[in-house]
């Protein structure tokens, strides 16, 4: 198996520069709203020609992570959003591979908190408690392709943890609360997900 630099020397000289742009993208160090460094920029740090960096340039756009606005230079995008079709994803064939397996992504899921909580008033009124409440509350930090794409906060009524002590549980097993929900004859009749959006980092 051939090493990493071995394997860079025998790449063209284009895709050494685009590895390097798309490396700094995927690892953070170039975030969606910073310009990519400018032709003269990739030249003089990479030591090749202008019809190099514009080959690199070519393959660097190919990949949908880079826009290139004319007159003003190229920039990272934001990867596309998580598309999830909600009577879809929960459905009882998907249990065993995770519910975001089926959409072709790599999704990893990172459990922020999962306990007691007061119920928020909206919360409350769709979960017929009073504000405030103690609620059962599981946040979670989904990745797509180990780029943090939702934060997610399901909250149940208390009184099912006493039933149903796996709802405690960082991991509930396969197919997740909503399987151990109907395991023990709640049925789940329909998904009505609230999705908001919200800035992320400023860039200047």
């Amino acid at each position: 198996m051939r090493s990493e630099p071995v394997r860079r020397r025998a790449m063209p000289k284009y895709l050494q520069v685009a590895d390097d742009v798309l490396g700094q993208i995927r690892s953070g160090a170039l975030r969606p709203g910073r310009q990519v460094p400018s032709e003269s920029e990739l030249m003089a740090r990479c030591g090749v020609s202008v019809g190099t960096v514009r080959k690199a340039m070519a393959e660097i756009r190919t990949s949908g992570l880079v826009e290139t606005l004319h007159g003003k230079g190229s920039y990272v995008v934001a990867p596309p959003p998580v598309r999830r079709k909600s009577s879809d994803r929960f459905r009882r064939s998907h249990w065993t591979g995770g519910e975001d397996t089926h959409l072709g992504v790599a999704v990893k899921v990172s459990v922020l908190y999962v306990g007691p909580a007061a119920a928020p008033p909206g919360i409350a009124d769709r979960l017929g408690v009073a504000p405030g409440a103690r609620v059962l509350a599981r946040r979670r930090l989904s990745f797509s392709d180990g780029t943090p794409a939702e934060e997610s906060t399901s909250y149940l009524p208390w009184g099912l943890t006493e039933e149903i002590p796996e709802l405690l549980a960082e991991n509930p097993g396969p197919g997740g609360i909503y399987a151990r929900l109907e395991d023990r004859g709640h049925e789940l009749a329909e998904f009505v997900e609230t999705v908001r959006a919200r800035p992320g980092h400023s860039y200047t």
